[in-house]
């Protein structure tokens, strides 16, 4: 793996002398002496000449790279930047081969050969984490080389959480879920150790005395139980967070319970969204069992 250039801010152009041959034709004119009718005369003949000569010319190259760039509609990690190399000195100026790199974060990402007609590339990355980007384009013709480095800013997607709720018989179902800007609805099921996880939500159930008893289990998806929707249940002795049994195979489906809930008294649902790349955003129902 090639090592990133050493990171220098702004950017830098390298310039280069080239040698060009210019050719072209010229009138030449000549003096021929000749007789007519024994008279001697002087006559002048014109005749093009071709020719060629060598120009030598200063070509400056300058990396850029483009301020914009594309954060996939459904992967704010997944981005796609624009490096691109330029000549000036003259016009008419035409880049000598070369390549063209972009460096994030110390690790090369892209390269391509740099000709003619091809002096920018796209560059797609699948970044750690959102925030600053150390981003460097270097180009490397012979001994020359050019270089830019930038830090840019790869903003998080923002998010809304919500709950929809609804209470029968002393017991209440609702369901948690988040959607981000472009209206991805963002769940991968997981769960947590001290209640229930869906889609990176964790939802936690908290009123005035009622604690969990840490002897009870989240609820395991891989024995038939599902998330959606959850139940808040009032049972014998104690509350219950359970999911819905959808097989016939229900061994092991545990419920989070909760002790020393005091009758009257509110208990609120929370849900809690946070995942890598996207904006936490919360959502609360605050539920009166009668």
């Amino acid at each position: 793996m090639s090592a990133a250039p050493a990171a220098a801010a702004g950017s830098s152009a390298t310039c280069k002398s080239v040698a060009e041959i210019h050719r072209g034709t010229r009138i030449s004119v000549r003096r021929e002496v000749t007789r007519v009718d024994g008279v001697r005369k002087v006559i002048l003949v014109r005749h093009r000449v071709r020719y060629a000569k060598v120009v030598h010319r200063s070509v400056c190259m300058t990396t850029n790279l483009d301020p914009t760039f594309t954060q996939a509609s459904n992967d704010p990690l997944h981005v796609t930047f624009h490096a691109f190399v330029a000549a000036s000195g003259f016009p008419g100026a035409v880049l000598p081969q070369g390549v063209l790199s972009l460096f994030v974060n110390g690790s090369l990402a892209c390269a391509t050969n740099v000709r003619a007609s091809v002096n920018s590339m796209d560059c797609t990355v699948e970044l750690a984490s959102t925030g600053n980007q150390t981003l460097i384009t270097e180009y490397l013709s012979g001994t020359n080389s050019a270089s830019q480095t930038e830090v840019v800013n790869v903003p998080n997607f923002s998010t809304t959480t919500t709950i929809n709720a609804e209470s029968s018989a002393g017991a209440l179902s609702f369901n948690a879920s988040t959607v981000d800007q472009n209206g991805n609805v963002l769940s991968d099921s997981t769960i947590g150790s001290n209640g229930l996880i869906s889609g990176s939500i964790a939802i936690t159930v908290s009123s005035p005395g009622m604690t969990v008893n840490p002897s009870s289990f989240p609820i395991p998806l891989e024995v038939g139980c599902t998330l959606t929707p959850t139940q808040l249940v009032s049972l014998p002795g104690a509350w219950y967070l359970r999911g819905s049994i959808t097989t016939s195979n229900a061994a092991g489906c545990e419920d989070t319970q909760y002790n020393g809930y005091v009758p009257g008294n509110p208990v609120t649902i929370t849900a809690a969204f946070a995942k890598n790349g996207y904006s936490d955003s919360t959502a609360s129902y605050t539920w009166s069992p009668s």
